[in-house]
């Protein structure tokens, strides 16, 4: 296609004799532009050329030594030139965009020696507009990769760079030039807007170059740490790590270097600062920069370059977070959201194929991205989708999916050499480059159809499909076992929480000699800074600390912490107070070697001893639900509470807090929802029919009877009733059930149904 640009791009050889006159290279310059000498543009460039070469004359300059600076020293001399400083007593932008033309052709026509390292330049610019035709863009944008690979190409003849030395900074530098290039541009400040087309054509023409071999491609920064470098091998060919995951720890690493200096050096304060510092960056992701750290410290340890016990200088707490239940929407809004997926345009019809493989399927957004066209078996009536495993599995293909996105290949898809399924519907035609531009699409059809008070993103979806086969009797084992999805591990919080590391910004210890009492109270705060409440660990080590300073230690000793577990009044004591004297012993001995840690175990392992349960007969509780009708006052919404609360604790199992604390609107068509159970969690019960009923019965009660309130049970006091302790709770228990072979008096929670005895408003 032919270009604005007049120049010939190709570099002539040097001439050896002299340049003619100023007369002859005046009118070979004119006649290079194609101008008729009496037009007013030429009269423009002969001024500028013949003015240039009087300055030239009276500074004293060689036409061969012409270059950008001697352009720019004359754009901004103060003229007093003969015969032009009356005429053009200052000369703009244009004037010295002309001046730089003259000089292109000097450079041109060998009068200017000229070395930019490549060869056959105008070829590699016709070659490389072709590339930009044949990606069938728009006129705009491919006019713009056309002009700005001349504009790249003038500029860095005039600013006198080699092809093989160019690079990010360069491409940075020619980004946000002043432009004088001897080009059509249009002049004036530069926006945003054009910085980044600048950049993102010229990088475009140079990887273009780059990859027909005219010019050296760039070679990858190598780690100046060989440290660093073993690591990064280590965890591609032995553990397995992704490219991405690579990245990550090597990104963080570097950014921990500096504050560390060399690893033989390293010690726990200078750890815990690092940490402290970088977790104030990045506060979300603290757990993952442990995680990160331990990792690097472990390797370096098997390598001998580090201390072992440096691998306890952070601590690792783990604490329930709060699970929230998905985000889900019933079958018939799915429907909706299907048919709000016209198809008069290709790029609807694109966006209808990728809504029925998320709403069908189940599938990530990632999967959806990374789908390829030999992942569909048309003949077999499959899908291959590799997940988060990184191992392929199948999925039946749904017909209603097969004749969508066969449409899509007949009529819509772009036609590319790209092997990926869907593609973008504007040249370039290429791959999306990440997740977020699926859930764009989901967006975007939300819009068109009007729907709204629907969550946005693809994994609304996702929740939805798994959440609809629970409902329809299917266990988490069925879900678990939909091939690449993993719908469980996703969905596992309906009945559990999840537990993740959290650390936090912690100030460095000083590692100076102390009272033990000392590096208690720090490593009390530090953990308790962390999330954990250390209260009984804290009253242990108080203890211990008593009993050693007794002796006069001032660094825990082995020896010492045995003799103060043999005087606990029991095996499980003993256990707990070693485990708790063994990782103070880590902690302080990370900072200190004169701390001696004793091996692990030798108490012995094993879980805390729990009380016998008392296990009460289904007659039973049906004789504690009916008493509790008769507790006072009669004819109030209290009875009614105790009698159905009971019930709900023998048929659901759940918490006695967790039942006091369940809201009106935690009764839900799936169950009941417990927003705060145990360590936090959340999760959905599933209810009988039966129960459900009995439910509904209540709050029928509750309304004939006006009892107001948002707990789901409560009292005349319209609150839910108070966790009693076992006196108040033993005074209300009912007479006719305190027989030797019914039922003991029980306080709160004894009993396997956990029951609350009735306790009088």
């Amino acid at each position: 296609m032919r270009t604005r640009s007049s120049l010939p791009f190709r570099a002539a050889p040097l001439r050896v004799e002299d340049p003619p006159s100023h007369g002859t290279l005046l009118t070979a310059f004119l006649s290079s532009l194609s101008l008729d000498e009496r037009s007013a543009c030429a009269v423009l460039f002969g001024a500028a050329a013949r003015h240039f070469l009087h300055w030239l004359e009276l500074h004293g300059i060689a036409v061969r030594t012409i270059d950008d600076r001697a352009v720019r020293r004359f754009e901004k001399h103060r003229c007093r030139c003969h015969r032009y400083s009356a005429q053009q007593p200052v000369y703009k932008a244009d004037i010295a965009a002309r001046v730089r033309r003259f000089v292109r052709f000097l450079e041109d026509q060998g009068y200017v020696e000229v070395d930019d390292g490549i060869d056959d330049l105008p070829r590699h610019l016709a070659d490389y507009f072709d590339a930009i035709n044949s990606l069938q863009l728009a006129q705009g944008p491919a006019q713009s990769y056309r002009s700005e690979a001349e504009h790249v190409v003038a500029w860095l003849r005039i600013a006198r760079r080699r092809w093989a030395d160019i690079d990010d900074t360069i491409i940075d530098q020619y980004a946000v030039h002043d432009c004088r290039c001897p080009v059509w541009r249009k002049r004036g400040k530069l926006v945003a807007t054009g910085t980044k087309r600048r950049r993102r054509c010229a990088r475009h023409f140079v990887e273009f170059l780059r990859g027909r071999g005219v010019i050296p491609s760039v070679e990858p920064v190598v780690d100046d740490n060989p440290h660093m470098a073993a690591y990064l091998t280590w965890l591609k060919q032995h553990r397995g790590a992704t490219d991405e995951t690579i990245r990550r720890y090597r990104t963080d690493i570097t950014r921990l270097m500096p504050m560390l200096g060399e690893p033989s050096q390293w010690d726990a304060a200078a750890l815990r600062r690092a940490f402290q510092r970088r977790s104030k960056e990045t506060p979300g992701s603290a757990s993952l920069l442990v995680t990160i750290m331990r990792s690097y410290i472990r390797f370096l340890i098997v390598q001998g370059e580090c201390r072992p016990a440096l691998l306890h200088a952070i601590p690792s707490v783990q604490r329930y977070r709060l699970s929230a239940l998905p985000r889900h929407v019933d079958p018939a809004m799915i429907e909706k959201i299907i048919a709000a997926c016209p198809t008069d345009r290709p790029v609807e019809v694109r966006d209808k194929a990728i809504i029925l493989l998320l709403a069908r399927l189940g599938l990530r957004a990632g999967d959806v991205r990374d789908m390829r066209l030999d992942d569909i078996d048309w003949r077999g009536g499959y899908i291959r989708v590799k997940g988060k495993t990184r191992r392929p599995d199948r999925l039946p293909l749904p017909q209603d999916v097969g004749d969508a996105i066969l449409a899509y290949l007949a009529a819509a898809r772009p036609k590319a050499v790209e092997d990926h399924l869907f593609l973008r519907v504007q040249a370039p035609f290429r791959p999306f480059s990440s997740s977020a531009e699926i859930a764009g699409i989901v967006a975007r059809t939300h819009e068109r159809g009007g729907i709204e008070g629907v969550p946005t993103g693809s994994h609304i979806f996702r929740h939805s499909l798994a959440t609809n086969l629970l409902r329809a009797g299917a266990g988490l084992e069925s879900v678990r076992d939909h091939p690449a999805s993993q719908l469980a591990r996703d969905h596992c919080h309906l009945r559990q929480g999840r537990s993740a590391d959290a650390h936090e910004d912690r100030a460095a210890l000083a590692r100076r000699p102390a009272m033990l009492n000392t590096h208690i109270s720090r490593y009390v705060a530090l953990h308790r800074s962390l999330g954990r409440k250390y209260s009984e660990q804290d009253r242990m080590l108080r203890q211990y600390a008593a009993y050693a300073e007794g002796f006069g230690d001032r660094h825990t000793q082995v020896q010492r912490i045995y003799d103060w577990c043999h005087t606990s009044s029991s095996q499980y004591v003993a256990r707990r107070r070693f485990d708790t004297a063994r990782n103070f012993s880590l902690f302080a001995h990370a900072e200190d070697s004169g701390h001696e840690v004793p091996p692990a175990g030798v108490f012995g392992r094993g879980k805390r001893p729990r009380p016998t349960p008392t296990i009460i007969k289904p007659e039973q509780v049906r004789a504690i639900m009916t008493a509790a009708l008769g507790v006072p006052p009669k004819g109030m919404i209290s009875p009614y509470t105790y009698h159905y609360l009971f019930g709900l604790l023998a048929a659901t199992g759940l918490r006695i807090s967790e039942a006091l604390a369940l809201q009106c609107s935690d009764l839900v068509e799936d169950g009941l929802i417990v927003r705060n159970g145990k360590f936090g969690k959340q999760r959905l019960v599933a209810l009988q029919p039966s129960t459900r009923q009995a439910l509904e019965a209540y709050l029928a009660t509750r309304a004939r009877l006006g009892a107001t309130g948002n707990d789901l049970f409560v009292t005349i006091r319209g609150r839910a009733p108070i966790k009693c302790a076992h006196t108040s709770c033993s005074s209300g228990w009912p007479d006719s059930l305190d027989t030797a072979d019914q039922l003991e008096r029980p306080g709160c929670g004894y009993t396997t149904c956990g029951t609350l005895s009735p306790c009088v408003p």
